[in-house]
Formats: structure tokens, C-alpha cells, sequence
């Protein structure tokens, strides 16, 4: 299993099909290494920016269905979901149920946006639409354009409260006569019909940083492959403006939740309280005393130095203005 020069031509026109309705995403995309295995069940992404895929799902997709997955799996990347994952699914290495929870969340984030993009085919021209069977906020009877934490929560609460309601049941009384009684059920069903998610859900580890049986990762002594840290926020950075613009030249057609992330990713949230807390505390510890030396008069005691010019210090003021 080796990172392919030449992939299949589905996905070589699914990424030209995508570079065309998605472009401020381009440079994303074309960041990607792509890797054929039959051990992947579909199609997932790392962490280092490496997309494994089956060639024979491809075989059972039509190319925007393709294109479309391409881009969900590219959303994981841009949205750092593999650093944003709960502590509860890093830490779960021998119960792997809130991975699920949590590729669940990651999934609503980016699917209600990209269910939206296919809404507006009318007015886009979109061809681009996921296959049958992907996670959506309304298949839980959540809201739309949610950040995965808060899904997160809600499917936790949800499913707490699905156990509660199995753990209420009639008892067992005599032949033709009800019974009264209370029993207590235990159960991970999400509501939805998904059933236990016990075991490692596909994808990839970009989801929620869970390696994959499939996944290359790194190799000992040798440097992280794919992008750096830098070159990812450079990306992530570049696909936002894009997203600005393009959301500029057609509104109303750009999904709300992309235009949220892009506007998060180029005005980050500064503490200004605390930098102006900063620069008060450093301008008042240099008004405490006289630290700086002047020409501007002589010093008090230069008579005893002769011709030897001896600068004065001078105490600095400081001034706050807001």
C-alpha cells in the first residue's frame, strides 16, 4: 500500500469535478495524496493529509457522489476536528464508543453544510451529492449549522436519555393479568436505528484522531509527512478568503456554516483586556524609577568628572488612553 502517482480515473475526474464547483478549495485538494486499499471500507483521510479510498466502492459511486465525499473528507482537515476531539474520545482506547459519538458529531457539522450546497443546485448548478446513508443533524432532530462540540453533547444527552426510557417496562404478573414493576435496561442505541457503535467507525483518523487499521502514520525518525503545522494554517487561511470572495460575487448561495468557519479563521478572537493589562503593567514598571539617560541637562554631579560628559536619567511617564 503505497501513496499512488496515478489514481483511478473516477477519482481523477471526481477531483476535476470538484475543482470546478468547489474552487475555493483547490488548493486543499491539491494538497491531498490519495492511497488505494481494499482495507478501507470507503474512503477516509489521516491526519498528514493522506486520503485512502477502496476502488471497488468507487466502482458502486457515481462521480459527484465521489466528488462529494472527497469534499466531506476534506472539511475534517480544514476543521481540525482530529485536535478539537474530546478529551473522552482520546483517551477511550479500550472502549471505542465515543469515537463514534464523536465522528457522528464531526459528520452533522459538515454534512448539514454540504446538503445545504445541493439545495441550491438550482441556483449553483451543484451536481455534487453525498451517497444514501449520511449522518445528518436531522436524523437526530437536531438544528442545522451546529459546531460538532455541541452535537457531541446532544447525542451524548440523547442517548443517555434513550437508556433511561428503556430502563421503564412493565413487570410480569400472572396469565391474562397485567404486572406492575420497573426494570432497568442498559443500551448504546443512538435513537436512529445505528445500534451499538462499538467498533472503530470509518473514516479516518483526520475525524478524531484515531488512527485507522489502514493508515500508513509516521514512520519512526523521520518527519511528519505531509503538510507542516505552518503550511496548514496557510491553507486553511487561503480557503477562507476564497470562501469570502466567492460568498461575496453569489449571496445567499455560499452554506452558512462555511461562512461562519471563514470568517472564525481570518478575525481569530483576541483577549485585548489582556494584552492592554500587558502593555499597562510593562509602561508602569519603567515609570517606577529612572532607568533611561539623557543629554538634555547636565548631570547634578558632574563637576566632580571634570571634562568627562556624564548623562543625567530621566523617569518615563506613563499615559493610558482607551
Amino acid at each position: 500500500m503505497a501513496i499512488q502517482m496515478c489514481i483511478p480515473t473516477e477519482m481523477e475526474a471526481a477531483k476535476i469535478l470538484l475543482n470546478i464547483h468547489r474552487p475555493y478549495l483547490s488548493v486543499a485538494l491539491w494538497n491531498m495524496k490519495f492511497v488505494s486499499t481494499l482495507a478501507c471500507p470507503t474512503m477516509g483521510v489521516d491526519q498528514f493529509w493522506r486520503c485512502y479510498y477502496n476502488p471497488e466502492t468507487l466502482k458502486e459511486w457515481k462521480v459527484p457522489e465521489i466528488a462529494a465525499v472527497m469534499e466531506h473528507e476534506l472539511w475534517h482537515l480544514l476543521r481540525f476536528h482530529h485536535s478539537r476531539a474530546p478529551a473522552s474520545v482520546k483517551d477511550s482506547l479500550v472502549d471505542q464508543y465515543y469515537h463514534k459519538i464523536w465522528n457522528y458529531a464531526t459528520d452533522c457539522e459538515i454534512n448539514d453544510d454540504l446538503h445545504e450546497a445541493s439545495q441550491n443546485a438550482k441556483v449553483t448548478g451543484n451536481p455534487l451529492r453525498l451517497p444514501k446513508g449520511g449522518i445528518y443533524p436531522s436524523k437526530f432532530g437536531f438544528t442545522a449549522h451546529e459546531l460538532a462540540e455541541t452535537y457531541y453533547d446532544k447525542l451524548l444527552k440523547k442517548i443517555k436519555n434513550c437508556n433511561q426510557g428503556q430502563g421503564q417496562g412493565q413487570g410480569q404478573g400472572q396469565q391474562g393479568q397485567q404486572g406492575k414493576g420497573q426494570g432497568k435496561g442498559q443500551g448504546k442505541d443512538l435513537g436512529d436505528g445505528t445500534g451499538e457503535p462499538g467498533e472503530v467507525p470509518f473514516g479516518g483518523s483526520a475525524a478524531d484522531g484515531v488512527a485507522r487499521p489502514w493508515e500508513q502514520g509516521q514512520e519512526p525518525g523521520k518527519p511528519k509527512p505531509g503538510p507542516n503545522e505552518l503550511d496548514q494554517e496557510l491553507i486553511r487561511q487561503q480557503v477562507a478568503r476564497a470562501i469570502v470572495e466567492e460568498s461575496s460575487k453569489s449571496r445567499g448561495t455560499m452554506p452558512a456554516g462555511m461562512e461562519r468557519w471563514a470568517k472564525e479563521v481570518l478575525a481569530p478572537r483576541v483577549n485585548w483586556q489582556s494584552i492592554l493589562r500587558g502593555a499597562y503593567r510593562k509602561a508602569y514598571s519603567i515609570a517606577m524609577g529612572k532607568y533611561d539617560y539623557t543629554y538634555r541637562r547636565r548631570n547634578p554631579k558632574q563637576s566632580a568628572f571634570g571634562k568627562v560628559d556624564r548623562k543625567s536619567t530621566r523617569l518615563n511617564s506613563s499615559h493610558l488612553g482607551i
